[in-house]
């Protein structure tokens, strides 16, 4: 059996979705999912039935150990909890049965963390535990050299990735349509995660506020003292065109929200908001990315046209703006094909299957 550790959030669902829609693949008695979820957050898995999970707390993990048959396994979905990291230390053998399927964020723990002592010794965890790993997937190969370079892991690589919540078929291209009165539109940022950098793309768009631009925040999760920062900052450069989305909203409400999105601005300094990304690109939105950044070079290596956010201060709102709809319909095409949901299927497979063979 597989046991899947994962925090409860709309990639979840939508991972336990994929699972049950190909039970010739994945049988369901040969899954498990321990579904942690965030204190305080009213987002809950659907049940949906066929493949058994346990809603569990932030020690929840030690029930899926405890339950561990002679020959199962556990899918570690974002290696990022500090209790978790403890108990791998102590039990090291333990961590030798599981696959670590990278989130993002708990890769660059190291870059982004606070400099405290708490910071410290999860790091030294960390630094201890990440090479015992045997198997490491991730969409991003990037982000695995990353893992091997910071931490010295050596684990077997499977590319794997988890579909966007959203219905591809909701995220069609839409063919340009006259601003009229609602002007030019740039999201920036996918949550209220620091590592968002609002500042910084605030401060380049600002000098555009005498030109209709309206700028929208997704805020929905993520640090409070942050977010009010953000909101206070955006609503002083941008006054009332600044409009920050504070409500979790259904994957299908959200991807309605982005049509009307002209532009994309992303500042995280490492591997984050993939999924907005995706979305945005498979509707043909043009998208920044930071140029030192894995997703970057990952996009480009697809062939897909991202722009460098690095240059946004440097840029006219007219050089922001440009984009032609067969550049749209070419990105939207080329990531549709390659994040197809029979690539999905056969990546976790080849993950399980890395796994089970580990000895």
């Amino acid at each position: 059996m597989i046991h899947h550790l994962i925090a409860s959030s709309p990639y979840t669902t939508r991972f336990m979705k994929l699972l049950e829609d190909h039970p010739d693949v994945f049988p369901p008695q040969e899954h498990r999912f321990w579904i942690e979820g965030a204190r305080g957050s009213g987002f809950r898995v659907e049940d949906r039935g066929r493949i058994p999970r346990t809603d569990v707390g932030a020690w929840g993990f030690l029930r899926a150990f405890q339950a561990l048959g002679q020959h199962d396994r556990i899918v570690i979905h974002q290696l990022s909890n500090p209790r978790l990291l403890l108990y791998l230390f102590v039990f090291r053998a333990a961590a030798r049965r599981c696959a670590w399927a990278v989130w993002g964020g708990d890769v660059y723990y190291y870059r982004s963390g606070p400099r405290t002592s708490a910071h410290a010794w999860r790091e030294r965890l960390r630094r201890s535990v990440i090479p015992l790993v045997p198997v490491i997937s991730s969409m991003v190969p990037g982000d695995v050299e990353v893992v091997r370079n910071v931490y010295g892991s050596r684990a077997k690589y499977v590319r794997s990735f988890y579909p966007i919540p959203m219905d591809h078929d909701s995220l069609d291209v839409v063919p340009a349509e006259p601003r009229g009165d609602r002007g030019f539109t740039i999201l920036v940022g996918n949550s209220g995660d620091p590592a968002n950098d609002h500042a910084g793309v605030f401060s380049a768009l600002s000098r555009f506020r005498g030109e209709g631009v309206r700028v929208v925040s997704p805020l929905s999760y993520g640090d409070r003292a942050y977010v009010a920062s953000v909101i206070g900052l955006g609503r002083e450069s941008f006054g009332d065109r600044f409009t920050p989305l504070t409500d979790f909203l259904p994957p299908e409400q959200y991807a309605r929200l982005i049509r009307d999105v002209d532009v994309a601005i992303m500042n995280h300094g490492y591997q984050q908001a993939l999924g907005n990304i995706i979305a945005l690109l498979l509707m043909g939105k043009k998208v920044f990315v930071r140029s030192d950044t894995t997703p970057f070079r990952y996009f480009n290596d697809l062939d897909v046209s991202v722009f460098d956010t690095l240059r946004v201060p440097q840029m006219s709102l007219a050089e922001i703006a440009e984009f032609s709809t067969e550049s749209g319909w070419r990105n939207s095409e080329r990531v549709r094909e390659h994040l197809s949901e029979a690539n999905a299927v056969a990546g976790w497979r080849a993950l399980f299957d890395t796994l089970r063979g580990v000895t």
